[in-house]
């Protein structure tokens, strides 16, 4: 396999990966309908940098020792879904941006740093990298070019995604102009954020 070819079929696969809905995606969609583009970039920019990182490391097969470990695999998934509950909270309760601006409270989405640290608790971040990193390793191409083809493709390609989710937010935001409106869609991203708490925990579902 060549490089060009590995990096067309890394850009598919991140393109299933990352642009489709999960916790990132949920937060960004709301960061976008709540403080605008600009605002969310240090959120967006975290979660590549995060992404990267785990993605840097599964390559060189810490991903899969952890995995190997029950009890640290554990360990991350509470505190991930402690996190998530956290966020939803925040989600859910965020006032709009009409009330925050009467009160003087411009609020904040995720910092650099939080969205950073949030992938190492992401369940389907650390699903997605053990993926990637498993399937399109080629050691014929050399492990240096295929692991920067691997992370430079796909943290690009989830850098579209997102741009795109956030643009997504930023319309429904739009269109939820009112307090009522953005409330409710803002108590709706909160609950399927906590929802998605059951696949962090790999609860066994009661249907």
């Amino acid at each position: 396999m060549a490089l060009a070819d590995l990096a067309l079929a890394v850009f598919a696969f991140s393109v299933a990966a990352s642009w489709t809905p999960g916790p990132n995606t949920m937060m960004l969609a709301a960061s976008g309908a709540n403080f605008g583009f600009r605002r969310s970039l240090p959120h967006q920019f975290g979660i590549l940098l995060g992404v990267g990182a785990l993605l840097s490391l599964s390559l060189a097969g810490v991903g899969a020792a952890i995995e190997a470990r029950p009890d640290l695999r554990l360990a991350l998934q509470l505190a991930g879904a402690a996190w998530l509950l956290w966020l939803a909270w925040r989600i859910a309760t965020a006032a709009p941006a009409w009330d925050r601006a009467e009160k003087g409270d411009q609020g904040r989405p995720l910092t650099l740093v939080e969205a950073a640290g949030f992938q190492f608790m992401n369940p389907k971040a650390w699903a997605v990298t053990l993926g990637a990193a498993s399937t399109f390793i080629d050691p014929g191409l050399g492990a240096e070019a295929t692991g920067a083809t691997i992370v430079l493709v796909f943290v690009g390609t989830a850098a579209i995604g997102c741009g795109l989710w956030v643009l997504f937010g930023i319309g429904i935001g739009q269109l939820l102009h009112s307090r009522r409106r953005l409330r409710i869609f803002n108590m709706t991203m909160g609950a399927l954020l906590a929802v998605s708490v059951l696949l962090i925990l790999d609860l066994p579902l009661p249907w």
